[in-house]
């Protein structure tokens, strides 16, 4: 039995239909009517009452899709939790900012980053004007450009380059 059968199998309850649940599914109606019949068999019991239009799901279908409905929830959720692992933001991400907007504006936004992504190292430096330019210099570090105007509440633009890896963001370069 794979989770792609138990998943025909809801979809078919769900939508009260063979046909809407093989489409669903990307099979055709004939596939799923077979894989039904099949997944009854190892079963040892009828799932689905095919001898009334439209068919009637059965007290014991009525549990395995209870059932199925939870295991494919779960699944789900483990894929889900297995994806944030892997699309986890780690490193450091080093920050330069004139003193006056460090120390006022870009601190409360580095604490929200670092409890969003707490994998993260953050490093502030504040600067005089022209060595925060020089500081974000490419060549340097991984650029991200903080509008100094408009604050609260201006954007923060971190344009990704084929060099920037999810896992490291703005480490230097």
């Amino acid at each position: 039995m794979h989770l792609e059968t138990l998943r025909l199998y809801c979809d078919v309850v769900r939508l009260r239909s063979f046909s809407r649940g093989a489409t669903q599914n990307f099979v055709s109606q004939s596939a799923a009517s077979q894989a039904m019949q099949q997944l009854e068999a190892e079963l040892g019991v009828a799932l689905l009452d095919r001898t009334k239009r439209p068919f009637v799901v059965t007290p014991e279908g009525q549990a395995f899709y209870a059932a199925c409905r939870d295991l494919l929830e779960s699944w789900d959720k483990a894929k889900a939790g297995v994806a944030a692992v892997k699309a986890r933001v780690d490193g450091t991400v080093r920050v330069a900012a004139i003193c006056s907007v460090g120390l006022h504006d870009v601190s409360r936004h580095m604490q929200r980053f670092m409890s969003l992504y707490p994998e993260a190292r953050v490093q502030l430096e504040c600067l005089h004007p022209h060595k925060v330019v020089e500081a974000v210099i490419p060549s340097r570090w991984r650029s991200c450009a903080i509008p100094t105007t408009g604050w609260p509440g201006a954007a923060w633009s971190c344009p990704r380059t084929s060099t920037a890896r999810r896992s490291s963001p703005s480490t230097p370069g």
